[in-house]
């Protein structure tokens, strides 16, 4: 009995370590896949990455922003830290890349939505908060893993930068932003918490731009035609009353974003340690929305899950998520795979089985990884890559693959060393 039981045992942890090594390599591949649309999709002479592109540059969008710029740089931390470049090859890289963001035309050291990638001329006057936090963010990354002139070059960036230039003290949130040709004329609130911005505004908090109560001063849940609302408990935190109200969807409590998009709820843990300093909070909420989107897309009649702004595969861009989930609530429909890569460190085996699943019954891998979207009915696929996207694929592998070595870096930053504590207080249900 003991000889056939070990035996047993034996081969279940034989098999079990032959589909670990090959979800590795299958990882790995899809990475360098990934990684070749950032090799080949930018300007040579600026090195910035350019929005989107087709198959071999066709249709490509000669313009890029500063999210693009973020994930490329978090990208190229992610590609050598997979041994796909070299340090040699990302400091290079890197150095060019920084080196082109000290010319940009900038305001109050903010960075505009939008510039050619050739000439580097902005092509809109806005000035994102959102945008310009997520590259302050991999800007902090940087500098903490490359001394010498990049990490000055970072610094000098970052310095100049105050996000209290965005926040609104009367209202205790930020503006998504403003127009500078426009008289400073600011744009609505980001007012729901469970969502991207927070990662930004986490990274403010924390340097000190803007005080703590911001983080209190978001909406956990608010009442929408169709959801199950809660308004749970009044809890007090930094002299904050916050109503810890919540939807609830198929039996389960869940702190909504404002589509139900997976881009809104884990796009943050990408750079920010959420899973480890948010547990009773955004960590714990992070896996509900992850199962909350797998249950949903299967109740749609989806054959794959993961819904997420991206590409519409008939033309131009679509917000898409689990309506019950979202306060707004994007439609479904459509999926994309880089909501199924930030998936992957909370729930992997589902993540790598839906990831596969899309493979095998759409075309939907080409030259630079996966394409952006396909519509589940039709089973019509987008032509195109983005460089958002490619970048959270990219950068969301190299963490699962590495213990999170894109967000350690951040995290280790000495300007987010309060950042722990803020995540640490709050206690979602």
């Amino acid at each position: 009995m003991i000889p056939a039981l070990l035996a047993l045992i034996l081969g279940v942890s034989a098999a079990a370590g032959g589909e670990a090594r090959d979800d590795h390599s299958y990882l790995m591949q899809v990475a360098r896949e990934t990684w070749r649309y950032f090799e080949e999709c930018r300007d040579p002479a600026s090195g910035l990455v350019w929005d989107h592109s087709g198959e071999n540059g066709e249709g490509r969008g000669e313009y890029t922003g500063p999210t693009n710029i973020a994930l490329d740089l978090s990208s190229t931390l992610a590609a050598m830290d997979l041994g796909i470049i070299t340090r040699r090859q990302a400091q290079e890289r890197i150095g060019k890349i920084v080196g082109t963001l000290e010319k940009l035309d900038r305001y109050r050291g903010f960075f505009y939505n939008f510039y050619e990638t050739a000439t580097l001329k902005p092509t809109v006057r806005f000035l994102s908060f959102v945008d310009n936090g997520w590259l302050t963010l991999a800007l902090l990354a940087v500098r903490q893993e490359f001394p010498g002139e990049i990490r000055q070059q970072a610094t000098a960036i970052v310095d100049s930068q105050d996000y209290a230039f965005f926040y609104d003290r009367k209202a205790g949130l930020m503006y998504h932003g403003f127009h500078t040709d426009r008289r400073g004329i600011r744009y609505g609130h980001y007012a729901i918490f469970c969502s991207e911005p927070r990662g930004p505004s986490l990274m403010a908090i924390s340097r000190g731009d803007v005080p703590e109560e911001h983080w209190f001063r978001m909406e956990r849940a608010r009442p929408a035609e169709g959801r199950d609302y809660r308004k749970g408990e009044m809890r007090r935190y930094c002299g904050v009353d916050v109503q810890q109200s919540y939807y609830v969807y198929r039996g389960v409590p869940i702190v909504p974003s404002w589509g139900g998009s997976m881009f809104e709820f884990l796009m943050p843990s990408l750079f920010i340690d959420e899973p480890r300093y948010a547990r009773t909070s955004l960590g714990e909420n992070n896996r509900r929305a992850v199962d909350a989107q797998i249950a949903f897309a299967a109740e749609s009649g989806m054959p794959v899950w993961g819904m997420s702004p991206c590409a519409n595969p008939a033309g131009g861009y679509g917000e898409y998520g689990a309506a019950p989930i979202g306060v707004q609530g994007y439609p479904a429909g459509v999926a994309t795979p880089h909501a199924s890569f930030l998936a992957l460190e909370i729930r992997p085996l589902q993540s790598l089985a839906n990831i596969r699943k899309m493979e095998q019954l759409f075309p939907i891998r080409g030259r630079y990884g996966f394409r952006d979207s396909v519509d589940t009915s039709s089973g019509q696929v987008a032509s195109v890559y983005l460089a958002l996207d490619q970048g959270m694929i990219l950068t969301a592998i190299g963490n699962y693959l590495t213990g999170g070595s894109v967000r350690r870096r951040v995290m280790r930053d000495p300007s987010m060393k309060r950042a722990p504590a803020i995540l640490a207080k709050e206690r979602f249900f």
